[in-house]
C-alpha cells in the first residue's frame, strides 16, 4: 500500500508560485515523495481553493495548468482527489464549532475530518494548524 500524504492549498499555491518564500521547500519535498510513490490527497475543496488562488495572483494559465495536473495525475494514481460528501461536512461542523481556541478556516476542519477518517497522518502544508491538530509535517 502506498503511503498518503494530505496536500494543502498553502503548498500547491508555493509549489505554483516560484516567487514564493516556500517555493524551493516543497519543489524538494514534492520531488522527494514523488520518488517514495507517495499518493497525494486533496478534497475537492482544496482543488477550488487552490484553483481559485492560483488564478487570482498567478493567472489563467497557471491555475489551468493546475487542474491539467491534477487530473493527469490521478490518472497515474499520483493524487487521490476525494469528493466531500455530507457525512464529511458533519463531521468538519462538529471540529469547527468544537475548536473555540484556534481560527482555522472551514476548508481546515473538512482536511482534518477528513484525514481522521482516511487515517492520513502527513501532511504537505505551511499551515500550522494541522501540526496542532496532531497530523506529521511531510
Amino acid at each position: 500500500m502506498k503511503d498518503k500524504v494530505f496536500v494543502d492549498t498553502s503548498a500547491f499555491y508555493a509549489l505554483a508560485d516560484r516567487d514564493d518564500v516556500n517555493h524551493k521547500k516543497v519543489e524538494n519535498t514534492y520531488r522527494s515523495l514523488i520518488a517514495k510513490n507517495t499518493v497525494f490527497v486533496l478534497t475537492d475543496h482544496i482543488l477550488s481553493e487552490t484553483a481559485t488562488l492560483i488564478r487570482r495572483r498567478l493567472g489563467y494559465i497557471p491555475s489551468i495548468e493546475f487542474l491539467r495536473l491534477i487530473e493527469e495525475g490521478q490518472g497515474v494514481e499520483l493524487f487521490e482527489v476525494i469528493i466531500v460528501g455530507k457525512e464529511y461536512l458533519q463531521k468538519a461542523k462538529k471540529i469547527f464549532i468544537a475548536r473555540t481556541d484556534i481560527k482555522y478556516s472551514f476548508v481546515d476542519a473538512l482536511s482534518f475530518a477528513i484525514m481522521r477518517e482516511e487515517n492520513i497522518i502527513k501532511y504537505l502544508a505551511f499551515d500550522k494548524h494541522f501540526q496542532i491538530e496532531g497530523f506529521k509535517n511531510a
